[in-house]
């Protein structure tokens, strides 16, 4: 069935309504433990981490140290990188000159 003109919203979404839209919580959360656990089973240091998967070193000290959280997609990053380290390196590196 298709919409009447007055059926349609007029206002846009404003950021807010967006975020309420899409906005779908990551369920598992991480400790400061868990981070620094995962940050150490792929990288000898924040630095390394940094350079291997693009999370400033000093995110990830905040993380670690438990001053900050890190929101769902870096919980996601985070979880991912924990279970599959080698395919988040592949997505992450740059792309050879040959497929540019």
């Amino acid at each position: 069935m298709r919409r009447k003109k007055a059926d349609v919203p007029t206002k846009a979404l404003t950021p807010e309504d967006f975020f309420d839209l899409v906005h779908l919580p990551l369920k598992q959360e991480l400790t400061s433990e868990d981070i620094r656990s995962i940050r150490r089973a792929v990288a000898s240091s924040c630095k390394e981490f940094e350079r291997l998967f693009q999370v400033p070193a000093r995110t990830m000290e905040a993380y670690e140290q438990g001053r900050r959280k890190p929101d769902a997609a870096t919980r996601a990053l985070l979880i991912v990188i924990a279970k599959e380290p080698d395919a988040v390196k592949r997505a992450l590196s740059p792309l050879p000159p040959w497929a540019l």
